[in-house]
């Protein structure tokens, strides 16, 4: 029987050979003094590790090969284009990776997840809202992930808000409080479980430790339009 992952790997070894054969040596980790543009472009991309907008190669060409004529570095992503040395990327034709070679996946973005306790009756939250909510905060519960549906809390309330107010989307409050109000309804109720990346972090906050997930249990009293 084959082993599937050996034969991954080989192929990505092929492919990576084909770039390679198209653009010039291989620059391994250390960028030689006589590179292409290209190759300075295609090396940034090895060293950022993902797909990359234009602004961002010529930052990592910076960084890494000590290059940084802009407009000589686009044209090389432009003809780097042409030639199949660089493919668009498959999430967006303004970045760029490495063609023939599979495109990193990166990790899926940070989120909140929601529970609706009572649904609303009266107007939605949306960019920009002024909100003004009854909250009480927990911990999160241990056990409780971005793929759980169930949100549950440990220990006491920590806190709690009456007629609390804040624009949303403004930077006001924790960034999983912004996005746990988007569309709820005036006079809905809600349980919001935010990652401790969303919330306090690694500093913690009071009674709040380091690296905790939080549960906010969330009343919408009110809302109206920043003027």
């Amino acid at each position: 029987m084959q082993n599937s992952d050996t034969d991954n790997l080989v192929g990505d070894k092929r492919k990576r050979n084909e770039v390679d054969s198209a653009v010039g040596p291989s620059l391994n980790s250390i960028l030689q003094k006589n590179a292409t543009i290209q190759q300075r472009v295609i090396h940034a991309l090895r060293c950022i590790g993902t797909a990359s907008s234009a602004v961002a190669i010529i930052k990592g060409c910076a960084e890494h090969s000590e290059y940084s004529d802009a407009a000589k570095i686009r044209k090389a992503i432009k003809t780097g284009l042409s030639n199949g040395a660089l493919c668009y990327s498959s999430g967006s034709t303004s970045k760029f990776w490495i063609g023939g070679v599979a495109e990193p996946v990166g990790p899926a973005p940070l989120s909140v997840i929601t529970t609706e306790i009572e649904i609303g009756t009266g107007e939605a939250v949306t960019k920009g809202s002024v909100v003004r909510i009854d909250y009480e905060l927990y911990l999160a519960s241990p056990i409780v992930s971005p793929q759980d549906k169930a949100i549950t809390t440990s220990g006491p309330c920590l806190e709690r808000g009456k007629a609390f107010t804040f624009e949303q989307g403004a930077g006001d409050v924790i960034k999983g409080m912004d996005l746990g109000v988007l569309d709820m309804r005036v006079g809905g109720k809600r349980n919001v479980w935010i990652p401790s990346q969303l919330g306090y972090g690694r500093r913690g906050s009071g009674d709040i430790p380091a690296s905790a997930d939080l549960v906010f249990k969330i009343k919408l009293a009110g809302i109206s339009r920043n003027t």
